[in-house]
């Protein structure tokens, strides 16, 4: 089952968060199940962001776990001004290695990109096998209301990553990297 772009509603103390710079992270714990919704801005437009996050070689500088990720199958356009296409399909394998006791995680997820230049972009993605037990989230990028030259990113990701330790530690954990999925593409972006 595909996952599709979780463009979610922001509180206002979260809107909040995000207009003093800060990027905001909501944790829903569901048992084994972690779900993580966190928004910030990018100081870049939409197109840039959104494709730093649709080149998967990036990944790994905001999801330090991850040491290795190789694509089985790619339909997705290279960044082209000229065409303006923006997506496409791609499933890609990754490894994950965690602190003990959870150790390495290899799995695949098929993920799907869309986008109009300039104005949106969404990448969404869904596990198809391996060995935790389910992921799927988004990155949803649309300009930031307050200056359209910026961009503001919605996160969002479900996961059970298949361990024997309590999904509220499993996610207390989780969340401390959340913000860096934004903070890493600031880095990356605003020169």
């Amino acid at each position: 089952m595909r996952s599709k772009p979780a463009k979610f509603e922001l509180s206002a103390s979260e809107w909040g968060n995000v207009k003093e710079g800060k990027v905001t992270v909501r944790h829903v714990n569901k048992g084994q199940v972690n779900e993580f919704y966190s928004a910030g801005y990018v100081k870049a437009d939409v197109d840039d962001v959104f494709w730093y996050y649709e080149d998967h070689t990036n990944t790994p500088k905001y999801q330090n776990a991850i040491k290795k990720i190789s694509v089985e199958e790619d339909k997705s356009p290279k960044r082209n001004a000229a065409s303006g296409e923006m997506g496409g399909y791609r499933r890609l394998m990754y490894q994950l290695v965690l602190p003990w006791p959870i150790g390495t995680r290899n799995f695949a997820l098929d993920l799907e990109g869309q986008g109009e230049p300039g104005k949106a972009g969404d990448i969404w993605w869904s596990f198809n096998e391996g060995d935790i037990d389910e992921m799927m989230g988004s990155y949803v990028v649309t300009p930031y209301p307050t200056n359209r030259k910026w961009s503001l990113v919605r996160y969002w990701v479900m996961a059970d990553m298949n361990t024997w330790i309590p999904g509220w530690l499993v996610g207390f954990v989780q969340g401390r990297t959340i913000p860096n999925v934004i903070e890493q593409a600031r880095k990356d972006l605003e020169k």
